[in-house]
């Protein structure tokens, strides 16, 4: 039986955490640790997470209590290097895990010491927890070069690979690529999975295993205006991507900005549904 990590960051999330820590408690047949880290919250998500450590007793609780804020990247980080499974899968407070999520990626990741990063399909859902729609990813079911998908990603200014919730990988890779970048603040993920993503292998499970949920408090929505300028960093830092011709970047800010706006619309939509 693998064992898996399941990080949680919270900060103020008292609105939906209930669900993501129910979700994540029932997951089975799986060696299952839920580490929690709180990021000084002012609501009632500590008390939720003391109910549910409380409702699942048999369970390996780490409950973080951070007096100072870390912010995103920090509190990630912290719940990460608390962790004491060998694979991770870091998810948003206010997602869910559906039935088998943690098996199924779990088996995949450790199919071969080359894949260092395995991403499942997820249903984006509304504030209220509506399905509202599977989304697509554009690799197909199966094992794909991890330098390749980095590079798609640079050339769209997207996140191809998908949000945290949708993803798993080993603790030592995690380790080795120096943790989550503290300057990044939207694309915090994909300039982790860049690093993973270097001479290795990416796995993907088309089906959908996990939720995503939109909403006007979420930091997917209040961010938004920073993710193009992140990953011109990015660019910077990643020594094997080929640098872009001049049209390419310019077709792909345009792109990227389009992205954003439309992104902006679907959550003050969608995520009021």
């Amino acid at each position: 039986m693998n064992h898996v990590s399941v990080c949680i960051p919270v900060y103020n999330g008292a609105a939906h955490l209930a669900d993501c820590l129910r979700s994540v408690a029932t997951q089975e047949p799986v060696g299952l640790e839920i580490v929690v880290g709180d990021d000084n919250s002012s609501d009632r998500s500590l008390d939720i997470v003391t109910a549910a450590r409380e409702q699942f007793p048999a369970l390996d609780w780490k409950i973080l209590r951070h007096p100072d804020r870390l912010g995103m990247a920090g509190n990630w980080n912290a719940c990460v290097e608390a962790a004491s499974g060998p694979l991770i899968k870091v998810m948003g407070q206010d997602d869910i895990l559906y039935p088998g999520c943690l098996a199924t990626q779990a088996e995949s990741l450790t199919a071969s010491d080359e894949i260092a990063l395995c991403a499942c399909g997820c249903e984006i859902c509304s504030a209220s927890g509506k399905k509202i729609f599977h989304r697509k990813r554009k690799r197909t079911r199966g094992i794909h070069d991890g330098n390749e998908i980095v590079s798609d990603c640079l050339r769209t200014a997207a996140n191809l690979v998908g949000e945290p919730v949708t993803t798993m990988f080993r603790k030592s890779d995690f380790q080795k690529a120096g943790g989550f970048d503290l300057s990044m603040r939207y694309y915090i993920d994909v300039d982790m999975w860049a690093r993973l993503l270097n001479g290795r292998k990416f796995t993907f499970i088309d089906r959908p295993l996990c939720g995503f949920r939109i909403h006007r408090g979420g930091a997917s929505f209040s961010l938004q205006g920073e993710g193009y300028a992140e990953f011109l960093r990015m660019e910077k830092k990643l020594s094997f991507s080929r640098p872009l011709p001049p049209p390419v970047r310019l077709l792909r800010r345009i792109s990227a900005l389009r992205d954003s706006c439309l992104r902006l619309v679907a959550y003050r939509f969608l995520g009021s549904l």
